[in-house]
């Protein structure tokens, strides 16, 4: 059995489905780039949340029709734009393409400075200005908030305390062998008043929200060298068929194909 390892700065990795293929490189601990090319039908919605990690990422080439649902609206990403993504925050792309787009990212399960928005940002970005390292991306988002030349993504497209509240609850949670009727109790509201506000604010269910966040906690943890079976029990499936199942809906492939060792393509020359 081959031993799993984490990702390292001195390795390249490649991952290629159906919908996708994706490029990724280690920059230092805790820190992932990734170039990736997306295959879509012509119009397609998306909602993405990354759990316990924030992500860093700039406008697809060539230049497409995609934008980000900002409340009740949408906003388009266009050239020369980036987005920041902290943790626990939902993101709603409507897609409108029939072509493969590239688009690049950093993501990390990182803590960020306390000082930063704790909602989804998208500023004008420089292209001969990349970051390289966790303290340069800070930097880079830290000058856009001073400056004050960011659009602040609200994340609810019907405003609700209700809902917020959830969303806090199955944050907290969520790693938890808890029923969503448990959540509830814990709120003192229905089950049914939960999940109505929950779906109207989000676009998504809470059940569906919840798997995300433990699917992505699970690649966390496979990421950091962990294995398949560690990551089930840690990040809130008590079904091992069950997290592959919802792992291989959201990605596109099972975990054992997203661990760095599957992933390991060849070592960096350079």
């Amino acid at each position: 059995r081959m031993k799993n390892h984490s990702f390292s700065p001195a390795n390249n990795y490649s991952l290629s489905v159906d919908d996708y293929q994706k490029n990724i490189k280690c920059l230092e601990k805790d820190l992932l780039y990734f170039t990736r090319v997306d295959k879509y039908p012509k119009t397609s919605v998306k909602i993405d949340t990354f759990a316990g990690h924030w992500l860093l990422g700039f406008s697809p080439e060539p230049e497409i029709n995609i934008s980000i649902r900002n409340g009740e609206n949408y906003i388009s990403i266009q050239k020369s734009k980036a987005i920041f993504i902290p943790k626990y925050c939902l993101v709603e792309w409507n897609i409108q393409n029939s072509i493969p787009f590239r688009w690049d990212a950093f993501i990390s399960p990182t803590e960020v400075p306390s000082n930063f928005i704790r909602k989804p940002i998208v500023f004008p970005y420089d292209s001969n200005n990349r970051p390289q390292t966790i303290s340069q991306i800070f930097t880079l988002i830290g000058s856009h908030l001073k400056a004050s030349d960011y659009i602040e993504i609200e994340q609810q497209k019907v405003i609700s305390t209700l809902a917020l509240r959830a969303k806090e609850v199955i944050d907290d949670n969520f790693r938890e062998d808890i029923s969503i009727t448990e959540l509830t109790k814990k709120m003192n509201v229905s089950r049914m008043s939960f999940s109505s506000s929950f779906k109207k604010a989000y676009g998504l269910t809470p059940v569906a929200y919840r798997h995300r966040l433990r699917i992505f906690e699970g690649l966390r943890l496979i990421n950091q060298g962990h294995s398949v079976t560690d990551a089930v029990l840690a990040s809130g499936f008590s079904d091992h068929a069950q997290f592959i199942n919802h792992f291989k809906k959201t990605l596109g492939t099972t975990p054992v194909h997203y661990s760095p060792n599957q992933l390991l393509i060849n070592p960096d020359k350079s």
